[in-house]
């Protein structure tokens, strides 16, 4: 995998993290010769090649653990400058080439304009016609799903990946109706019905939604998943009623609490649309 990002300088974090990488993905001769199957240039690859360092400092995050939940503490982040955006660009366009999948993650640091990720969208997909996509991020939302429904054929390559808050939020749709009653699986998939109805007001169109990407992939913590398919249906169909234009399937989620090494939750959520982009590719690929 290629990271395409930023990291900050100063204190040494950046050091530090730039280090792990090499750490963690650099293939060494001896994993080489066990798995025939990985790339003949993998004890050359840099796992740090595409990545720009800003002169603004790393950010950190601190996450305090407890029994059922988390809570982040995230740092003001640095503004990246121009010209080191300029530099993340270029490095794109150069490598962007024979580009099988993108994910895109997280947040931008100010500095970036809203549309970054869009862009970065269509440096891969329109250059690379099967080239799959995961979005695990609402960041410029808009622009990305705008550009993926203006590229032909990228609704069949491209999916959402979000939790169940974050959709409910950017629908604009309250899932908490303060009574703290018990959530039966058939209210919660009403509550995501009526979420995603919100969710593609708020965003052009159901019709357009559906354009932009095949399916809003949704995880809800330790409790089951859904997976929200959409249909190509036309507006005037879909608001007369007379058309149900996705179909809602649930996904039971993996109980971990029995497993002695998993510690804590942080970055389940990338290695979530990390995976899952990783296993489309593969059963694509098989």
């Amino acid at each position: 995998p290629d990271l395409l990002q930023f990291v900050g300088v100063g204190d040494g974090n950046g050091d530090h993290l730039m280090q792990l990488l090499r750490e963690k993905l650099t293939i060494d001769g001896k994993e080489k010769e066990q798995n025939q199957n990985l790339d003949t240039n993998s004890n050359n690859y840099d796992p740090g090649r595409l990545t720009i360092r800003t002169k603004s400092k790393l950010r950190t995050c601190t996450t305090i653990v407890g029994s059922d939940n988390a809570t982040e503490l995230v740092e003001p982040s640095g503004v990246v400058e121009p010209n080191e955006l300029q530099e993340l660009t270029k490095l794109l366009i150069d490598n962007v080439q024979n580009t099988n999948a993108l994910c895109i993650m997280g947040s931008m640091p100010p500095g970036c304009p809203e549309d970054t990720y869009a862009q970065i969208i269509a440096s891969v997909m329109r250059d690379n016609a099967n080239a799959l996509c995961v979005i695990d991020s609402v960041v410029g939302l808009k622009f990305m799903l705008n550009q993926l429904a203006a590229l032909k054929g990228a609704r069949d390559r491209a999916v959402l990946k979000i939790n169940v808050s974050e959709l409910c939020k950017l629908a604009s749709f309250k899932s908490d109706d303060g009574k703290g009653g018990t959530t039966t699986s058939n209210n919660k998939r009403s509550m995501i019905s009526a979420a995603v109805d919100g969710f593609a007001k708020a965003f052009g169109g159901m019709e357009h939604v559906a354009r932009a990407i095949q399916c809003i992939l949704l995880t809800d913590g330790k409790d089951p998943g859904y997976v929200v398919q959409l249909k190509l249906v036309e507006d005037d169909e879909y608001n007369d009623g007379s058309l149900r234009p996705y179909q809602i399937y649930q996904m039971d989620a993996i109980d971990l609490s029995n497993h002695a090494d998993i510690l804590f939750p942080i970055g389940a959520g990338d290695a979530v649309a990390a995976g899952t982009l990783a296993a489309w590719d593969y059963i694509r690929r098989a």
